[in-house]
C-alpha cells in the first residue's frame, strides 16, 4: 500500500512539473499534446487529461497570470465560448410531437425526431432525463475543460414544447433554474429571482415548437417561463412540399407565429430542410431568397438541416421503393454556397448546417460532418463571402483568418419585418468585415429590444479585463448600443423601451435605469 501511495505522490509531482514546463516553454496546443503523450510513456501512465492539469493549477500556488494563461492554453474546444457565452442544450422527455412528418424518426424511449445517438440525447439518458442532473454534469464538464460558465444560454430540445401540459412545463423550467442556482426554490418566480445574482446565470432561454402551436396565449406563457428566443420548425416555404411531407401546417401559420413572436419582443429562429420530397436544387436555392425577400418571414437566425433517410420513418419506405432519392454532399454544398453568397443578410445568424445525428445512423444522405468549413473554403476560393452574423463575428474572423478590428464604427441597418420596423444596430470594422456586437430594436405597437449581444471571448461577469486579443466584453459597447436604441425609439415617439431580457441579465439592465415589469425590463424614455 505504501508503494502505491508513493507512486501516486510521485506521479502527482511529475504532473506539477509538466504544468510548469508547459508554462515556461510557452507551447502551442499541438506541442502540449505531444508533451503529454511523451509524459505518459515516460511515467507508464495514461495521458493526463486537461481537466487533471487544470485541477493541479488550482491546488498549487500559481499566480493569477499563470492560471489565466494556462487555462487558455488547455481550453478544449475553445469555439464553445468564442461568441461570448456558453450554450447548454437540454433534452426534455416531452410528450410525443403531434406532427406526422414523413422524415421524422420514432425511437422508443427517445423524444420524437431524435435517434438516441445525438450527444444531447445520450447525456440526457445518462442522467435519467433529469434536467438538474443534466445541467450540473454539463457545467462541471465545461468548467473542467477551461470554459467560463457564468453566462449560459439554454436550449430546451425534444418533441414539441408547446404540446406538453403547462403545469409540467412550469415545474420543468423551475428545475432548470434551480440547477443553475444550486438550490431548490419555492416556485418558478422565486427561482428566476434567485438566478438574477446566481453564480451561473441564464442569459437566454430558447424553446423549440411548431408554428401551429404558437398562439398569443402560448407566447405569453413562454415569456412568463423566461423565454428570450423561440425556434420554429418551418422546414419549407413551399405549400406543395409541406403537404408532401405531412407537416400539418402551411406557410400562413408560420407567418402568423413569426409576427406574434416578434411583436412580443422575442427572437425568432427558423428550421429549414434541404432535399425534401417535392423540392429540388433550384427550389432549395430559391427558398433562401424567399426567406429574406418576404417581409413576413425574415428570421433572426436559421438552422439548416439536409434531409437524411433514417430507419423507422415513412421517408425510408419511400426510399426503399425508389420513390425518393436522397441528396448528397455536393448538392448541399452547391445550394448553401449560393445561398450564403447571394441571400443571407447581415442581421441573420446561421447557427447550424446539419443535425447532430451520427452518419452511422444515416442510411442515405450526407456523409461529411464538416460542411460549414467546406463551404467557407469554397466561398474563399471564389472570392465570395457569407454576410451572416456567425461568419462575421470577431472570434470566427480571428480563428480562421487571424485578423482583428482596426477601426470600429457604429452601423444601423433598417428593414421591415412582420408589420414592424427593425433596426439592426452594430459595432463593426467595415473594412475587415468584423462584427463586435449588435442590438435588435423593433418598433411596432411598442418599442422592443429583442437582443443585445457583444461578441469575443466569454469573460466572467465580474471580470474587469483580460489579456486575450478577443476580450472585448465589458468595454461599454453594450451600453453604447443600448443608448443608440433608446435614442431611436425616443425620436420615433415611443415613451417606453421594453427589453426582452434573459433572467440573468436583469441586473445589467437595472444598472442602465431599467426596472422589471414582468416579463420585460422597462425604461421610461420621456
Amino acid at each position: 500500500m505504501a508503494n502505491e501511495d508513493r507512486h501516486k505522490e510521485n506521479l502527482y509531482k511529475a504532473k506539477v512539473e509538466l504544468v510548469k514546463t508547459i508554462l515556461e516553454k510557452n507551447l502551442g496546443r499541438g506541442e502540449i499534446e505531444n508533451l503529454k503523450l511523451k509524459f505518459a510513456k515516460e511515467n507508464n501512465c495514461k495521458i493526463p487529461l486537461n481537466s487533471e492539469l487544470l485541477e493541479i493549477l488550482e491546488k498549487e500556488n500559481f499566480d493569477e497570470k499563470c492560471k489565466e494563461k494556462f487555462k487558455e492554453l488547455l481550453k478544449t474546444k475553445p469555439t464553445r465560448t468564442l461568441s461570448g457565452i456558453v450554450t447548454i442544450a437540454i433534452m426534455a422527455p416531452l410528450m410525443s410531437c403531434p406532427g406526422q412528418c414523413i422524415y421524422c424518426p420514432t425511437v422508443k424511449g427517445v423524444p420524437k425526431s431524435y435517434t438516441g445517438a445525438e450527444p444531447s440525447t445520450m447525456r440526457a439518458a445518462l442522467c435519467n432525463w433529469d434536467p438538474e442532473k443534466i445541467i450540473k454534469a454539463r457545467l462541471k464538464q465545461l468548467q473542467a475543460i477551461g470554459h467560463t460558465t457564468d453566462k449560459c444560454e439554454v436550449i430546451v430540445q425534444g418533441g414539441t414544447w408547446s404540446a406538453a401540459p403547462k403545469e409540467w412545463r412550469v415545474e420543468y423550467t423551475k428545475k432548470i433554474f434551480d440547477a443553475f442556482n444550486g438550490f431548490s426554490s419555492e416556485n418558478l418566480e422565486a427561482a428566476q429571482t434567485a438566478n438574477e445574482s446566481a453564480e451561473h446565470r441564464i442569459i437566454g432561454l430558447t424553446f423549440e415548437t411548431r408554428p401551429d402551436f404558437c398562439s398569443e396565449e402560448e407566447v405569453d406563457f413562454m415569456l412568463s417561463l423566461g423565454a428570450t428566443r423561440v425556434e420554429l420548425g418551418l422546414q419549407s416555404v413551399y405549400e406543395d412540399v409541406l403537404t408532401k411531407i405531412k407537416r400539418g401546417h402551411g406557410l400562413k401559420e408560420a407567418v402568423n407565429a413569426i409576427r406574434i413572436l416578434k411583436n412580443k419582443g422575442l427572437k425568432v429562429d427558423l428550421h429549414v430542410m434541404l432535399g425534401l420530397p417535392g423540392s429540388n436544387k433550384e427550389k432549395d436555392i430559391e427558398m433562401f431568397r424567399a426567406l429574406f425577400e418576404n417581409p413576413d418571414l425574415r428570421p433572426d437566425g436559421l438552422k439548416i438541416y439536409p434531409t437524411a433517410v433514417l430507419p423507422g420513418t415513412e421517408l425510408y419506405e419511400m426510399w426503399a421503393k425508389g420513390e425518393y432519392r436522397a441528396i448528397g454532399d455536393d448538392y448541399i454544398i452547391d445550394v448553401l454556397t449560393q445561398a450564403k453568397a447571394k441571400y443571407i443578410p447581415k442581421y441573420c445568424r446561421i447557427k447550424r448546417i446539419m443535425r447532430d445525428i451520427p452518419t452511422t445512423k444515416i442510411l442515405d444522405g450526407y456523409k461529411y460532418t464538416n460542411l460549414r468549413d467546406i463551404i467557407r473554403k469554397k466561398l474563399d476560393q471564389a472570392g465570395l463571402k457569407c454576410n451572416c452574423i456567425r461568419c462575421r463575428e470577431i472570434g470566427q474572423r480571428y480563428k480562421y483568418y487571424g485578423i482583428l478590428p482596426k477601426t470600429i464604427e457604429l452601423k444601423t441597418l433598417q428593414y421591415e419585418a412582420s408589420g414592424g420596423k427593425e433596426y439592426f444596430i452594430s459595432f463593426e470594422d467595415p473594412n475587415l468585415d468584423i462584427l463586435l456586437g449588435f442590438i435588435r430594436l423593433r418598433l411596432c405597437q411598442a418599442a422592443f429590444v429583442r437582443e443585445l449581444h457583444v461578441y469575443g471571448e466569454a469573460l466572467p461577469i465580474e471580470a474587469k479585463k483580460s489579456n486575450s486579443a478577443l476580450a472585448i466584453q465589458h468595454s461599454s459597447l453594450g451600453k453604447k448600443l443600448l443608448a443608440e436604441a433608446e435614442r431611436i425609439a425616443k425620436s420615433a415617439g415611443y415613451d417606453k423601451l421594453f427589453v426582452t431580457s434573459g433572467i440573468g441579465v436583469r441586473q445589467y439592465y437595472a444598472k442602465q435605469g431599467y426596472h422589471l415589469e414582468r416579463p420585460y425590463m422597462v425604461k421610461q424614455l420621456k
